[in-house]
């Protein structure tokens, strides 16, 4: 009997005496990740959704009689294990051990437990997010993972490209562009998961329209215009800012103006506007005042008529004057009396008219009167020879005579004159003197 390698003397449970018993057998088992996986390292596998599986199940020594039977079994809350129902071999993730008993004649000779965990798998998903304009209704973000599922997702903000420190709960509200970060929870077999996307919430649209004021004209382009906007969102501290308006030209006449516009204010970075904004208005002739005239000097002839050759005007733009001849024309120019008066003086002032051409320049004038006057002077003619008519002749009588004079002419026009040694007692010739 003591040659037998299947039993062994052990003693009595009871502790008295010796009793037959099996040979004890040592068993050992390998775990693979799955039937068509391999060998599970450190006991430990990652979730694949496959169920895990034993191989090479063999006992030492080797007895005859000895059966081996295996129970799954998953940790519980109190440290231990219990049996998994059916006896299933574990998928999902969790702390399980898998428990070998060998048996002989119904006898236990032999136990293996070899815990084990499977690990939750990396968990997956994707997000997306239509953006919107600014003052519309924000979008929700739609999330996909075949891991985790999308019922309990929560959803972070940040500036795009900022630091992950300011992500925030609440979704943003002003232009800009930015990115969303959708939080999947864990699930048993899962880790938690991220998935961010980028999104923009684009500038609303506003439009500036533009009045412009009516002017004088100056000689530039500047307009004065003011601009208002339509399509501002609530109180939002927004309006336009007109960074330089000009007419299309500079001369007189109904002209479109043209203005550069940006946006100001607090809230001006949710905004876009139109560059540009167009109005028509006016530029209104210049008053031009007449101020007097550059008269040609003449000689007493016995006429009116005068000779000008430039009008003084007061009002012109900087700059800016006018050709005789070419921007204005003269007429009607004449001295208020045909006569020679001496010294210039009021009573000698020469009368015209003026109007002004159809030049780009003289366009853009208009005159306060278009009649005026200018002092002027006319110089005594120097007369060579006269016609001399006396009433009568002179004969001696002894007494002082005066010779009397009908007329006094040069050529055919009759002057007035005073003369002087016109008078005489005795019989002789004698020289007047005229003077005219």
């Amino acid at each position: 009997f003591s040659d037998n390698e299947e039993y062994i003397l052990t003693a009595n449970d009871d502790g008295t005496g010796l009793k037959l018993a099996e040979v004890p057998v040592t068993i050992d088992v390998m775990l693979k990740t799955s039937s068509s996986g391999s060998e599970m390292a450190d006991n430990t596998k990652v979730y694949d959704g496959k169920a895990v599986t034993y191989g090479n199940m063999t006992y030492t020594p080797k007895v005859s009689g000895v059966s081996l039977a295996y129970t799954w079994q998953e940790a519980s809350a109190d440290g231990g294990y219990i049996d998994i129902d059916g006896n299933a071999a574990p998928v999902d993730a969790g702390s399980y051990r898998l428990k070998v008993t060998a048996k002989k004649n119904g006898n236990v000779c032999g136990t293996f437990e070899l815990p084990f965990t499977v690990t939750p798998a990396k968990g997956v998903g994707i997000v997306t997010i239509k953006g919107w304009t600014y003052g519309g209704t924000a979008n929700t973000p739609t999330v996909v993972s075949s891991t985790n599922g999308t019922d309990n997702v929560t959803y972070l903000y940040k500036v795009n490209g900022a630091d992950d420190d300011t992500y925030v709960s609440a979704v943003p509200a002003n232009a800009g562009n930015y990115t969303v970060k959708a939080t999947f929870a864990a699930t048993k077999n899962y880790n938690e998961a991220t998935a961010t996307a980028n999104f923009t919430i684009a500038q609303k649209t506003v439009t500036a329209t533009i009045t412009a004021e009516d002017k004088v004209y100056d000689g530039i382009v500047t307009a004065e215009a003011s601009a208002i906007l339509t399509g501002v969102v609530g109180d939002d501290e927004v309006t336009a800012k007109i960074t330089s308006a000009t007419f299309a030209d500079k001369n007189a006449g109904s002209k479109t103006v043209t203005a550069n516009i940006t946006l100001e204010g607090a809230g001006s970075g949710n905004y876009t506007v139109n560059a540009t904004a167009t109005v028509t208005a006016n530029i209104t002739v210049k008053e031009l005042t007449v101020t007097g005239a550059t008269v040609t000097p003449k000689t007493y002839d016995g006429k009116t008529d005068a000779a000008i050759t430039a009008v003084l005007f007061d009002g012109f733009v900087d700059g800016e004057t006018f050709a005789f001849g070419t921007d204005y024309t003269v007429s009607g120019a004449a001295y208020d009396t045909p006569n020679a008066v001496g010294a210039e003086s009021a009573a000698t002032r020469v009368g015209f008219t003026v109007a002004l051409a159809d030049t780009a320049k003289a366009k853009n004038y208009v005159l306060a009167a278009n009649n005026g006057t200018q002092s002027a002077t006319i110089a005594k003619a120097t007369v060579s020879e006269a016609t001399v008519e006396f009433t009568d002749s002179l004969t001696y009588n002894g007494s002082e005579q005066t010779l009397a004079i009908a007329s006094v002419k040069v050529g055919d026009k009759e002057i007035t004159y005073t003369v002087s040694g016109n008078t005489a007692v005795n019989a002789g010739s004698y020289t007047l003197t005229i003077t005219c």
